[in-house]
This record gives structure tokens, C-alpha cells and sequence, in this order.
């Protein structure tokens, strides 16, 4: 009895150990999910948002009144006889106060205001941005660790008919049916299709490291990919992914932004043609004596400064925002004929991908009754061992270049998604 709960609890631990040590398999949405969170390029961008709201703190204490510990010294020559502007105390004095500023009117601090809310959005929008690009990129990724991985599958199954091949061909040889030659050749085309299923391997194994390091995982670490469930090939109107653009990308809304920037920074430069004006209350102690009651002073103070000569600073910075202004005008009419273009480029490929589909799920059906009727020409004799080749290479090609049109549509797709502004991580 002994033994017999020994060898249960030998087994128990071997195929823990033997599960523990496959990779675990990652979806599409897992991978997705690891890369926002995960990506370096999200983690920059996240960095500049938390700076970009920092700004915006900074921009708002300009218009809170701002309270300072203050000490002076002054000193004040009396080589003419103490000057009637010098204090009470005479050539030298201390002073230590409390100081209030309060800003009143000034158009850099306005500016900064108004523009550090427009640029909080801008960040927000950049950063979505990014996460497009990062799942753009995922996805791209595991299509081509996918495409890969089912290669290897299709390989190794052409790699198993070609062991047969080479088996029947000497089988037929010893029977005095056919040549040697044709052991010659099949034994050529087995090792040509195992160093066609090498190659596959290693490009997975490419494919697996450029996906690890997009999701912030080590290059030693275990992954891989799960089979892609939504095996649906669907493609909604072309006016319908151009309607999505203007709502959604990214870029767009992008422009959108620097255009209420560019008003911004019109009506300030404008504003600098103004009087800066501020306000100053200082609460303090004439050091040089006791402090008491009596040398403890408040003083109110209003400061307007009226700009007159700048060496032509003020206009130049009005200039300039006007002709920027006009840049993002030109820009925006560029990129809008950019989206239009890339929408229609990425729906007509995503297209041509869904036509090759069908058409290459005929051509599988068709190519393996071929391989059927070749193995039976070639053992009656009635075909060569080049035919029998021929007809299970064009097999095995065709059930690659349906793969292939499969990935090609899915990332067709992505990149139509991406030009519409529509990539999600769920």
C-alpha cells in the first residue's frame, strides 16, 4: 500500500514539474495589458504628464499672492553728506520683514495660466498617442510570432511527408520501380524542408524576444503566444473609417489643440503691450534698534510698469505667434489630407488581404487532392518523383501563403485602426 501512495505522489510532483516548467501562454489582450503598463515608452510618457501637471501647479501659484521672508542691508555713502532719499538711521541700515506679493495684471503669468491647461490636454493626447504606437506594435508582433509559430506547424507536417517520400522512394527502389536517383532527390528535399523548418524556428524565436521586450518582460523569460480566437474576417465601409478619424486620432485632436494655443499666445503678446501691474505689503523690523512696538513698520506698495522701449522684443513676439499660427493652419491641412490618404491605403490593403483568403482557401482544398493523386501517380508509376515533389512543395506553399494572407489582413486592419485613432488595449 506503501508503495503504491509512493508511486501516486511521485507522479503528482513530476507532472507539477513538468507543467511549472512550460511557458505560460499569453493572449493578444494579456500582451496588450503587460505593454501599457509595462512598455518604456509608456513609462516616459506617463513621466511627462506628471510633469506636465506640475507645470500647471507652477502656473497657478503665479496668480496666488506669494509670501517671503526678506533681510536687507543698506549702506549709503557720505562723501557728500547722507542724501535726503537715505532712511531715518542714516548712511547704514538693516531691515528684516515679511513680504506679500500679489500679482495683479501681467500677461506672461496670464499666459502661462491658459496655455499650461492647453498643454495638460496636449500631454493626455500624446500619450494616447504613444499607446497606439506601443499597441500598434504588440499586435504586429504577435501576429508575426503567430504567423511563425503556425509556419512551424505546417513545416513540420511537410516535414513528416517528406520523411514518407523519402521512405516510399526507397522502398520503390529495392522493388526495382524506380531509380536511385530518385532516393538521391527525396533525401535532398527532406534535408532542404528540415533547414526550412530551422529557419522558421529561429524567426519565432526572433519574433518572441521583439514582443518580450516591447512588454517590458527579460529576454530570459518564459513566453508564449495563444492562438487568436476572433477568426472572423470583417471589414466595415471605407466612409466609415473616415468618419471615425477626425473624433478619435490622436494627431488630429493634437492640432486642434495648438490652434487654441496659437489664440492663446496671439492675446498675450498682444497683452504685452500693457502695463504689468503688482501689488506689495511689507511687515517688518528695523534691525538696527530693539524689536519692540515701536520700530515695527507695515508698508503698502503698488507697482505699474509700463513697457516703452523693447528694441522691438514686444511686436517681434506678436509676429511670431501670428506666423505660427499660420504654420499650424498649413499643417493641419496637410495632415488632414495625410489621414485620408493612410485610411484608404490601409483599407484597400486590408481588402486585398480578405480577397487573397478566400482565394487561398480554395487553393488549399484543391493542392491537397493534388498531393493525394501525385502519391498514387508516383507509386503506379504513372508520374516522376520531381512531380510528386512539385505537388507537396506547392501544397505546403500554399497553406503558408494563406497564413500569411491571414496575418497580413489582421495587421492590414491594425494599421487601419491605428489611422482612425480606434487601437484599445481591451
Amino acid at each position: 500500500m506503501r508503495k503504491k501512495y509512493k508511486s501516486i505522489l511521485v507522479f503528482i510532483l513530476f507532472s507539477a514539474a513538468l507543467l511549472s516548467a512550460q511557458p505560460k501562454k499569453y493572449s493578444l489582450r494579456q500582451l496588450l495589458q503587460f505593454a501599457v503598463k509595462n512598455n518604456t515608452d509608456m513609462m516616459i510618457s506617463r513621466g511627462s504628464s506628471s510633469i506636465v501637471k506640475m507645470e500647471k501647479t507652477k502656473s497657478v501659484s503665479g496668480l496666488l499672492p506669494q509670501i517671503n521672508a526678506e533681510g536687507s542691508y543698506i549702506y549709503t555713502s557720505e562723501k557728500n553728506g547722507i542724501p535726503a532719499f537715505a532712511g531715518a538711521n542714516g548712511k547704514n541700515e538693516i531691515l528684516a520683514l515679511l513680504s506679500l506679493r500679489q500679482t495683479i495684471f501681467d500677461p506672461a503669468v496670464i499666459n502661462d495660466f491658459k496655455t499650461s491647461s492647453i498643454k495638460a490636454e496636449e500631454q493626455a493626447l500624446k500619450t494616447e498617442r504613444t499607446k497606439q504606437n506601443v499597441i500598434s506594435r504588440v499586435i504586429n508582433a504577435y501576429f508575426s510570432a503567430l504567423k511563425y509559430k503556425n509556419e512551424k506547424k505546417v513545416l513540420t507536417e511537410n516535414l513528416e511527408a517528406f520523411r514518407l517520400m523519402y521512405k516510399q522512394s526507397q522502398l520503390l527502389f529495392k522493388s526495382g520501380a524506380v531509380p536511385n536517383i530518385d532516393v538521391k532527390k527525396s533525401k535532398i528535399e527532406l534535408l532542404l524542408q528540415q533547414n526550412s523548418l530551422n529557419i522558421a524556428d529561429k524567426k519565432y524565436i526572433s519574433a518572441l524576444n521583439y514582443l518580450k521586450e516591447l512588454i517590458g518582460m527579460k529576454i530570459s523569460g518564459e513566453l508564449e503566444v495563444s492562438a487568436f480566437n476572433d477568426s472572423a474576417v470583417v471589414l466595415n465601409s471605407l466612409d466609415f473609417y473616415q468618419k471615425s478619424a477626425w473624433q478619435n486620432r490622436p494627431d488630429w485632436r493634437l492640432m486642434n489643440k495648438d490652434e487654441e494655443l496659437n489664440k492663446v499666445n496671439i492675446s498675450t503678446s498682444f497683452m504685452k503691450h500693457l502695463p504689468t501691474i503688482s501689488g506689495n505689503l511689507y511687515y517688518g523690523w528695523d534691525a538696527l534698534n530693539k524689536l519692540d512696538k515701536n520700530n515695527l513698520g507695515l508698508q503698502a506698495v503698488v507697482t505699474a510698469i509700463m513697457p516703452l522701449w523693447h528694441w522691438g522684443a514686444v511686436n517681434a513676439g506678436y509676429q511670431i505667434a501670428q506666423i505660427k499660427s499660420s504654420q499650424t493652419k498649413l499643417k493641419k491641412s496637410r495632415l488632414q489630407s495625410k489621414i485620408l490618404r493612410e485610411i484608404e491605403n490601409n483599407y484597400y490593403g486590408a481588402k486585398l488581404q480578405k480577397e487573397q483568403i478566400s482565394a487561398m482557401k480554395e487553393s488549399i482544398s484543391e493542392a491537397k487532392l493534388a498531393v493525394k493523386m501525385a502519391r498514387i501517380g508516383y507509386k503506379e508509376g504513372t508520374i516522376t518523383n520531381l512531380d510528386l515533389i512539385n505537388t507537396q512543395k506547392l501544397y505546403t506553399q500554399t497553406k503558408m501563403e494563406y497564413l500569411k494572407a491571414v496575418y497580413n489582413f489582421y495587421r492590414a486592419k491594425v494599421n487601419l485602426f491605428k489611422s482612425t485613432g480606434k487601437l484599445k488595449e481591451d
